[in-house]
């Protein structure tokens, strides 16, 4: 089965996801922050994408770009916020993300970006 990390502070944001990407088969497997995936990633690496909200507490998504280079682990991430101006996508882009997803996003986008990366793999 396909497994997803879904990283973000707002619990109700996670179920929502979590809920779209078992509609399409996809297992996942959720955390509150950056690090906490870090965590749970060093111990299983084995998830085809990561999802991350790019502003949380005690690690953000784009810090948490930068750990999973620091540990060599190589999965795509998509960071996704509300904050869509141009300096936070390209800010995002550049440390590694695979894509954007701007918030609010619909089940149909959510389902778009993450198959657009999981059919690239």
């Amino acid at each position: 089965m396909t497994r997803v990390m879904v990283v973000d502070d707002e619990q109700e944001l996670r179920e929502l996801v979590k809920i779209v990407l078992k509609s399409i088969g996809y297992a996942t497997v959720e955390a509150a922050d950056g690090h906490e995936a870090l965590t749970i990633l060093r111990a299983d690496p084995r998830f085809v994408v990561v999802i991350s909200d790019v502003h949380m507490a005690r690690m953000d998504g784009v810090r948490f770009l930068n750990e999973l280079k620091v540990y060599q682990l190589t999965i795509p991430v998509i960071l996704s916020s509300a904050d869509f101006s141009s300096e936070c996508v390209h800010a995002a882009l550049q440390q590694g993300a695979v894509a954007y997803l701007p918030r609010p996003f619909t089940p149909r986008q959510l389902i778009d970006v993450v198959k657009q990366i999981v059919d690239k793999l």
